[in-house]
């Protein structure tokens, strides 16, 4: 375990369990969201399941046998296919007007954010973390996260120990991140960790010039008719990178038809098709556990390339 995060367990689990019974926060207590909007949502044009060569009966008899399973407790189904939404289904207390929080479906979007920065040529998977960076990195990183690269982040393949366990403990991600020492070399084996992707979000902020929801609404939000998203932020303000989204249904739908058609939306690009393509693709190869997909750029890829994956925690994909 990292020592880091080893003392400042300590120090939680000493407040809380302290003679005088007072806890203090390491995070500063705020409101993590703004209420829901209202904004009207825009959503894809919708046809018959039929005219698109599909089964209703079918996609009927999928719902109700969704409906009778204990174990999967169901928010919302959207099924499209050539553009158009054949049909939709929402469980009680879900709808379509409200937000839905996402946990590591996050990953994707910050995944497209660098992908951007890419087609900008301001961005290599290649770059060295501690070159993007430059300023404020402790002397003890230039050691131990001196070979880890964009692409090493982008795969989960740092081997860093601080994780979202860690963040618990600290107000200052970045530097906790950078004085955790790593289980391995990094780039030599799969270890699945969201703070490699806050680190990512961290990148776009300080390359862009901006924060990261800024610039995926200008380049893709506001393209897609994606009129209300919101980011968690860390207690230094850059958004969390590998969580902590709020959304609609639709709207997601959307960035995946946008990856489906190789980066184009209506016609035009809005993403390069190489990126897409390296996205989606095997770039690291995953442990028996994970099931049948490996792992490309912040997207989970099925080992028989049949399909790739937004994934995230309860079911989110």
């Amino acid at each position: 375990m990292d020592l880091a995060f080893s003392k400042n367990s300590v120090q939680l689990f000493s407040a809380w369990f302290g003679r005088n019974g007072s806890v203090e926060s390491f995070v500063k207590e705020e409101v993590r969201r703004p209420p829901f909007p209202c904004a009207k949502i825009t959503t894809l044009p919708c046809c018959s399941p039929e005219e698109q060569g599909i089964d209703s009966e079918r996609i009927q008899r999928f719902y109700e046998r969704l409906s009778r399973e204990d174990s999967i407790k169901m928010q919302t189904v959207i099924i499209a296919r050539n553009g158009r939404i054949v049909s939709r289904a929402h469980f009680y207390p879900y709808s379509t007007d409200i937000w839905h929080v996402s946990y590591s479906l996050a990953k994707s979007l910050t995944g497209l954010a660098v992908g951007l920065l890419y087609d900008d040529g301001l961005i290599s998977p290649d770059d060295r973390l501690l070159d993007v960076l430059k300023d404020n990195v402790p002397p003890a990183a230039r050691i131990t996260h001196k070979n880890t690269t964009i692409h090493h982040l982008l795969t989960m393949q740092t081997g860093v120990f601080f994780n979202e366990f860690g963040a618990v403990t600290d107000t200052d991600w970045v530097r906790a991140y950078l004085e955790s020492g790593v289980k391995f070399k990094p780039g030599t084996s799969f270890e699945y960790n969201s703070m490699n992707t806050y680190m990512l979000s961290v990148i776009v902020n300080r390359i862009a010039g901006k924060s990261m929801t800024e610039l995926l609404r200008e380049r893709i939000f506001e393209p897609l008719g994606i009129k209300e998203i919101y980011w968690e932020k860390c207690p230094k303000g850059y958004e969390k990178g590998g969580w902590g989204v709020y959304y609609y249904p639709d709207d997601i739908l959307k960035i995946g038809l946008l990856y489906l058609n190789g980066g184009v939306w209506e016609g035009k690009r809005l993403i390069s098709e190489k990126w897409i393509r390296e996205s989606t693709k095997k770039q690291i190869g995953t442990p028996d556990e994970t099931g049948v997909y490996d792992y490309g750029y912040q997207v989970w890829c099925k080992q028989d390339r049949s399909t790739f994956l937004f994934n995230g925690m309860f079911g989110q994909n």
